[in-house]
């Protein structure tokens, strides 16, 4: 009844009620019904904490997930083109040569 194993409903609640030794009658039974609802309540507000958390465990295992398949997905595109058009996409390859003294009609050279 408790949780806890160490206490007996019917040996705290019942028997005293059936053989009159039970006090406080309304006020026993409101006090056990107060704490049956908010132990309830407390449990449920646990297991909703705990699978949020989980949600968002699981959002960042994909989105990870989600970047491995992308990096993935471009390094296959990668190998299936020609090299020669690599080698154009190859921003690092790529030698920029200065001349001061010469004049360009182009405002970004090629």
């Amino acid at each position: 009844m408790f949780t806890m194993g160490e206490f007996e409903f019917s040996q705290n609640f019942i028997d005293p009620y059936v053989n009159g030794r039970l006090i406080y009658k309304n006020y026993t039974h409101a006090f056990l019904i107060i704490f049956v609802v908010l132990s309830s309540l407390l449990l449920v507000n646990l297991l909703i904490g705990l699978s949020i958390d989980d949600i968002k465990e699981i959002q960042r295992n994909a989105t990870l997930k989600r970047l491995t398949m992308q990096v993935d997905y471009h390094t296959d595109i990668e190998k299936r083109l020609p090299k020669s058009y690599l080698h154009r996409l190859n921003v690092s390859s790529r030698v920029l040569v200065v001349h001061p003294n010469r004049c360009s009609k182009r405002l970004i050279p090629s």
